[in-house]
């Protein structure tokens, strides 16, 4: 009875990772056996691979008075900014609503991953994220009006430049932009108002984010609105104002 030889073949030009034996004898009765070829630090290549994920919501693990391990009724979120990890709590119980606030920081992580500190790296989307960020603070009414016009027309044509580029000549070039879309006068006006509200707010970061804030030539604007009104009607506007505003 003639044992079965086992022979490890190997078809390098082939690629296929087997090995060859010559043996002195012909072989008959021979049975080739697939080994996988193995990678630096001794593991098989046909391994799954370890995914690494960017963001996980978890509940957190801790040790009760009685010394048993139990879960955190909140969520709390995991995701990476510029390398680093970053652990916080959701504040609520909903999976969904937890789910929901990580991608929006990791979105938000991987919008300022473009951020500088360096004035001369700095482009006038961060300032106008700047920007945004002091209307939401402040809570104003036209934060939202304001998000459309900046979104709309001066993160096209600003938004990757950078801030310290920004000049007159610059400036001129948006004026001749807008007024070419039949914007009013008083539109450009407003528009520009933003940007250099936005360089403004940059040049007061700490460290400052603008070493130099252009001059801003305004357009003239005629359209001032002219009327007439009764004595008992004006009496009657005036004390609806605060008195600060009364004339």
């Amino acid at each position: 009875m003639l044992l079965p030889l086992v022979a490890l073949v190997a078809r390098k030009a082939e690629g296929r990772g087997f090995q060859k034996v010559r043996l002195p004898f012909p072989l008959k009765n021979v049975c080739v056996v697939r080994r996988p070829r193995l990678r630096r630090g001794g593991r098989r290549q046909n391994q799954m691979r370890k995914k690494i994920s960017t963001g996980s919501v978890f509940r957190r693990t801790y040790r009760n008075r009685q010394g048993r391990l139990v879960k955190t009724a909140l969520w709390h979120l995991k995701y990476y900014a510029k390398g680093k990890v970053i652990q916080v709590p959701s504040g609520t119980d909903d999976y969904d609503e937890a789910l929901a606030m990580l991608r929006k920081r990791m979105a938000e992580a991987s919008t300022r991953e473009n951020y500088s500190d360096q004035p001369e790296r700095v482009r006038m989307g961060q300032l106008f994220d700047l920007l945004l960020g002091d209307y939401r603070y402040q809570e104003r009414k036209s934060t939202y009006d304001t998000e459309l016009r900046v979104k709309r027309h001066l993160r096209p044509f600003f938004g990757e430049r950078k801030a310290q580029a920004v000049g007159t000549s610059i400036l001129r070039q948006f004026v001749e932009l807008r007024r070419r879309q039949k914007a009013a006068a008083a539109t450009i006006n407003k528009e520009l108002s933003f940007v250099r509200r936005a360089m403004k707010l940059g040049a007061q970061e700490d460290p400052p984010l603008v070493l130099r804030v252009p001059h801003f030539e305004m357009l003239p604007v005629d359209n001032v609105r002219e009327g007439t009104l009764e004595h008992e009607l004006y009496r009657t506007l005036r004390d609806s104002l605060p008195r600060y505003a009364r004339i």
